[in-house]
């Protein structure tokens, strides 16, 4: 097994959100020998996230195209970060929990920007509700694609840094890391733990035992990955009119996402007698 990847090589789907793994690998075999470490990658894409977000809020072409390039580079260095630290046999719940967190941050202040760049031309505080709407549904469209994920990892014996539930505790031998991971875990149940909950109660509707997800409904489900949002946002940045991202996200997006949960909930299960 090639210990950067969170699956098993005889157990890897396509995954959709994953474009950029290439160039991600590439840059852990650089790194993999270096003192630089998997939370440093994941500091460095918050910041470069947190720029593209600046470029966004200008509203100009030419900023909204720095925000869209900026974008693009946090999302290469979000796949560095876990395989960095399995390289250098070093994953761990922090590291889990702060590349989540830092996602999630980088989420609220892109559409943020964008929503404000709306507002400055149409005035109308609309574009606020429409960017809150749209960060919303896009994070449990993301959730949607990760409870899966887990699941499928956990099922095929992959990496085991992520859970389905993540209210179990981790404990560390030194209290300055236990408390980092106590913070950061409750950081992550109060943003997605709902999500989470939420997610699986839906995969557990019907009657007997739910299915394992397959490599086909993997790749299916990977068109609602972080990875494909902020390609197609990137792609109506090209337009200059990445707001067009947020009614993308409300419409299309959720349609699929309620198709994937559909075809789960009436698809035959293994029934239990007794």
């Amino acid at each position: 097994m090639n210990n950067w990847l969170k699956v098993r090589e005889e157990e890897r789907f396509l995954d959709l959100s994953d474009y950029g793994r290439g160039l991600s690998l590439l840059l852990v075999k650089v790194l993999k020998d270096t003192w630089v470490t998997a939370h440093q990658v994941t500091f460095t894409f918050l910041l470069i996230g947190l720029l593209a977000a600046f470029f966004f809020s200008r509203g100009d072409y030419g900023t909204t195209l720095l925000g869209a390039l900026f974008l693009q580079v946090k999302n290469i260095l979000d796949g560095v970060d876990g395989s960095l630290a399995r390289a250098k046999d070093r994953p761990s719940r922090i590291g889990r929990f702060l590349d989540t967190n830092a996602d999630f941050l980088v989420n609220l202040c892109v559409y943020f920007a964008i929503a404000y760049a709306l507002f400055g031309l149409t005035q109308n505080h609309t574009a606020f509700w429409l960017g809150g709407g749209a960060l919303l549904f896009g994070m449990i469209q993301c959730s949607t694609f990760n409870y899966y994920y887990v699941t499928y990892r956990t099922i095929t014996g992959g990496d085991t840094t992520s859970r389905t539930d993540e209210r179990g505790s981790t404990f560390y031998k030194t209290r300055f890391k236990t408390a980092v991971l106590f913070i950061l875990q409750k950081i992550y149940l109060v943003l997605y733990g709902w999500q989470d909950w939420f997610i699986g109660k839906l995969d557990t509707v019907g009657a007997g035992i739910k299915p394992a997800p397959t490599k086909g409904f993997l790749t299916t489900v990977t068109f609602l990955g972080l990875g494909t949002q902020i390609l197609f946002l990137d792609l109506f940045a090209l337009l200059g009119r990445p707001e067009l991202f947020f009614y993308f996200i409300l419409g299309p997006c959720n349609l699929f996402w309620v198709g994937l949960i559909l075809y789960r909930t009436f698809r035959p299960r293994i029934v239990v007698k007794g």
